[in-house]
């Protein structure tokens, strides 16, 4: 079932424009951001097809309904991908059939843009994608991406504290697009997870992952990291045991080894200083 807005002239993408190029401000002054906008699509529980549009844009949520890009947007990742911080990805001006070489040839052609830079997370149940176009004429923007990716990220949860309302509202105005349950994850850049991608991994084998900041001399070996991450999730040690398959008395001696080399006293010191340092997220980029 598809149900699009009756009067996209009283849609809550239309009347928060304003308020949406006013959250967007900074990155607009320091960064030549040209255009933005923001998608949260769901595409599994009871919200399933709900798809949520905020932009920096009027005539960019104009297009996006006129163009039907919504029926081509990706709905399905892989699951490995889920979980994870931001997935980035960048439109540089390709001309490829592919639906976001679509819209960022879109964007160029009517928004004066030259770069489409794309900041995705992967929940549970929904996908929230950030988009940032730049201005055509701004030199070496991948290069700015990469030297300022953290002010991106810190942007996103910057939109989802400020722009709470507007998110909120855009919920109760949310239109529903049908989404076929075998949709296939199909950018051509990804290397899907399977043999060939485990083969090219396991020449790269890893035995010591170090942590960062003042802790960066200090290592944990791939069990012990695998142990710790699940520690953090607050799960028992029995829990722990039954989910890496070994006994309880080995994941008892892997967080032992953890904390000496951490050099807290307890469990609990220990869980404490991978929280706050941040500890967990490394981790698991280098446990894929």
């Amino acid at each position: 079932m598809l149900i699009l807005p009756n009067d996209l002239k009283t849609h809550s993408s239309i009347l928060s424009v304003d308020k949406v190029r006013a959250i967007c401000a900074p990155l607009m002054g320091h960064f030549e951001v040209n255009l933005f906008y923001f998608i949260k699509s769901y595409y599994l529980g009871d919200q399933k097809g709900k798809r949520i549009l905020l932009s920096s844009d009027a005539n960019w949520v104009n297009d996006y309904f006129a163009t039907k890009h919504y029926e081509s947007e990706l709905v399905s990742f892989p699951s490995v991908l889920k979980g994870k911080t931001y997935i980035s990805s960048i439109w540089d001006g390709c001309h490829s059939n592919h639906q976001s070489c679509k819209l960022g040839l879109l964007a160029q052609s009517k928004y004066n843009v030259s770069h489409l830079f794309y900041l995705t997370w992967v929940h549970d149940n929904n996908i929230e994608v950030y988009c940032f176009g730049f201005k055509k004429g701004h030199d070496h923007i991948p290069q700015q991406l990469l030297f300022n990716l953290d002010i991106y990220q810190y942007f996103c949860h910057y939109f989802d504290d400020i722009g709470r309302d507007l998110i909120q509202n855009a919920y109760k105005d949310a239109f529903i697009v049908p989404i076929q349950d075998s949709a296939n994850y199909s950018n051509p850049h990804y290397f899907e997870y399977g043999p060939q991608k485990q083969q090219l991994l396991n020449t790269m084998p890893i035995h010591k992952i170090f942590l960062t900041g003042k802790y960066q001399d200090t290592y944990l070996t791939k069990d012990e990291a695998k142990t710790i991450v699940l520690a953090c999730q607050a799960l028992q040690y029995a829990d722990i045991a039954k989910y890496l398959s070994v006994s309880v008395p080995t994941v008892k001696y892997r967080i032992n080894s953890i904390r000496k080399k951490c050099g807290v006293k307890n469990k609990k010191a220990m869980i404490r200083l991978f929280t706050e340092q941040n500890f967990v997220p490394h981790l698991k980029e280098a446990l894929i």
